[in-house]
């Protein structure tokens, strides 16, 4: 990929939908299959061959990704999210346990609210610590069902820090059970234990602190 490439992943449990105007990405794909859209209208019905197949990995190119992504969010549910990943003096980062996988602290964001004050207080909610927010880490996509209706949320991440001495409050209602920090540095050995729509966002952190 290059600078002038735009990507978007759109995860369904294990697998990915990917929208992008770098044909290189589309089309040299050892895991999955890539096709050429041809009618922006069409991106439902081909999200829809996507979801019925068990395809790893699909990828749509097109010249215009950012309105194929707008008119599949159009055409669904959609949820805007904020959550953080933080970190320490220590170098560590934030790691909870939520319904038996790794995760971060993220949530909703309210009406009014903006994306950095909702990461905030989402940290603060289910982990109990107040942090300073700094950069935007990458925005990613989770595409789910609920009562036969599909939603796609957008989670905006950002960096956090922390370097305080509170104790972790862990949000039990929303399945947290456990808060630890992390290594920085053995982070990759904990990708297996989390969702699949993680795995790039580490990817990206770990990139920008290089």
């Amino acid at each position: 990929m290059t600078e002038k490439d735009t990507c978007f992943q759109l995860f369904l449990n294990e697998r990915f939908f990917m929208i992008s105007n770098s044909e290189d990405v589309c089309f040299n794909s050892v895991n999955g299959i890539g096709t050429k859209i041809e009618r922006i209208e069409d991106m439902g019905k081909t999200f829809d061959m996507f979801e019925k197949s068990n395809i790893p990995e699909f990828y749509v190119y097109t010249e215009t990704p950012e309105v194929a992504l707008n008119c599949l969010l159009e055409k669904n549910e959609f949820i805007s999210a904020a959550g953080g990943i933080v970190s320490n003096a220590d170098n560590c980062i934030l790691l909870m346990n939520r319904l038996g996988y790794s995760d971060f602290p993220k949530g909703k964001v309210e009406i009014g609210e903006t994306e950095i004050s909702a990461a905030r207080r989402e940290i603060e909610e289910e982990c109990g610590l107040n942090v300073e927010i700094s950069n935007k880490i990458m925005d990613t996509y989770h595409v789910y069902h609920n009562n036969e209706k599909r939603i796609i949320k957008r989670t905006a991440w950002f960096a956090a820090e922390y370097y305080g001495n509170q104790i972790f409050t862990p949000q039990t209602e929303e399945g947290i059970t456990d808060i630890r920090w992390v290594s920085i540095k053995s982070v990759n050995e904990h990708l297996s234990e989390m969702y699949a729509s993680l795995r790039p966002l580490i990817t990206k952190y770990l990139s920008i602190l290089k």
